[in-house]
């Protein structure tokens, strides 16, 4: 009985290997993926993000500050 019990196990121990070479390619593809999708997914929100009205003044003041036009920006 004990010699069938080992026979069953070394042929589960190859499909066992197999799976988790199998299991371990698959994870890192996925894992290439999704690095790249978070790259696409930050580029495109970073070029779909609007601006608003404060944000672009803050900007605006920030360049007049940085060109040294002191006059055009008021600095609380």
């Amino acid at each position: 009985m004990k010699n069938i019990n080992l026979i069953k196990h070394f042929r589960n121990v190859e499909n066992i290997k197999k799976k988790r070479l199998a299991c371990s390619k698959a994870k890192k593809r996925a894992l290439e993926c999704l690095k790249n999708k978070g790259y696409r997914d930050f580029i495109a929100k970073v070029k779909n993000k609007t601006q608003s009205d404060d944000a672009i003044v803050e900007n605006l003041e920030l360049s007049y500050l940085n060109a040294g036009i002191h006059g055009l920006a008021h600095v609380e």
